[in-house]
């Protein structure tokens, strides 16, 4: 008798966490900068407010989406630890959501088909 290999588990829920954490990291942010009031350049929020549709994106497997994302998080960890004048808890709140996030982007992954170069 052969050895059945066991199937991974699909973890399918990952992608839709990963989104939902993502907007409430977006939101925990305007928040943040909105109560605080130092808000001087409304660009800033309105480039904030983008991230809202790149997780809506997110939800309907949109390899961009992804990507954008993963670049977002990344860049928001690294603004947490370097950035200057930034408060301690709101350093380790902003670590904590894009680590979170960057760990469920990548344990969606598998989720979005493979890209494959055309056959000649």
């Amino acid at each position: 008798m052969a050895h059945e290999t066991v199937p991974a588990p699909e973890r399918a829920w990952t992608l839709p966490a990963a989104a939902a954490l993502a907007a409430l990291e977006v939101t925990v942010t305007i928040s943040v900068l909105l109560y605080d009031s130092r808000l001087t350049r409304p660009a800033f929020l309105v480039v904030l407010v983008l991230k809202y549709p790149v997780c809506w994106m997110l939800l309907r497997r949109q390899a961009w989406a992804f990507l954008a994302l993963l670049l977002w998080e990344f860049t928001v960890g690294f603004t947490a630890l370097f950035a200057p004048r930034i408060a301690l808890p709101l350093r380790v709140v902003e670590l904590a959501f894009a680590g979170s996030v960057i760990a469920l982007l990548f344990a969606s992954a598998h989720l979005f088909p493979r890209a494959q170069l055309p056959r000649r």
